[in-house]
């Protein structure tokens, strides 16, 4: 029994004139569309609950690695500055300012040596 049949057994025809056929058709296409979208329409709330659901759960967990993310940056800053103080504790530089040395005077120091 095909689909169409089983439609057609829920809808019989109620004429008999030669109208009857197209209305008929027409009265198949007409139930077989709104049976369509009823399933369509049951099963869209559901994926649209769902793609809701997800995006909940993608957003909870670009938050969660945001948060994990910079606290590890604290972290590695932290020990950076700690690693930066002992060096200039262990060279002896700690209380001192350096004073920059620019370019030209590096090229200037670097002449003098080559010259002897």
């Amino acid at each position: 029994v095909s689909a169409l049949e089983t439609l057609r057994s829920f809808h019989p025809p109620t004429s008999t004139s030669t109208d009857a056929p197209s209305l008929s058709s027409s009265n198949v296409l007409q139930s077989s569309t709104s049976h369509r979208v009823q399933q369509i329409t049951s099963s869209l709330e559901f994926s649209v609950d769902k793609f809701a659901t997800n995006i909940h759960a993608l957003n909870a967990l670009k938050d969660g690695a945001d948060r994990v993310a910079g606290e590890v940056l604290a972290i590695s800053a932290e020990a950076l500055e700690e690693r930066e103080r002992a060096g200039r504790r262990r060279d002896g530089d700690e209380g001192e300012e350096k004073e920059e040395v620019g370019m030209r005077d590096v090229l200037r120091g670097l002449s003098r040596v080559v010259d002897r």
